[in-house]
């Protein structure tokens, strides 16, 4: 078996962590696009895994989705989506929860990102 020196400092070249000290030292994941070893980099304050070749992102969502209605001036905000699938369509403030957040939060959270709500 293979030690792994425990140390989480970043790399002050890149702020990426080593793979050999992050939490996926023993998972070998490449990426779906050129097959490249992942390395590990901070993302909104999250350890994920990046291709250091095309800037993939291994996402570890469980892909459930929040969406919020949000009441204005006798009407509902809408936005237009930026990205596809659906470039150009009017859609609720929502997004994807993350893997270790509460569906209530996501929602919060997307309000916020989205369209800047505040309490």
């Amino acid at each position: 078996m293979q030690k792994f020196e425990a140390s989480f400092a970043p790399d002050s070249r890149t702020d990426s962590f080593p793979r050999e000290t992050s939490k996926f030292a023993l998972v070998g994941h490449f990426c779906v696009n050129c097959g490249a070893p992942l390395v590990v980099q901070t993302i909104e304050q999250r350890e994920l895994e990046v291709c250091p070749n095309d800037g993939y992102v291994l996402w570890h969502d469980p892909k459930v989705a929040a969406a919020v209605v949000v009441e204005a001036e006798g009407g509902i905000v809408l936005g237009r989506r930026a990205i596809e699938p659906g470039l150009g369509l009017w859609c609720l403030p929502g997004g994807f929860v993350d893997d270790d957040e509460d569906p209530a939060a996501a929602a919060l959270r997307e309000c916020r990102e989205e369209i800047n709500a505040r309490r």
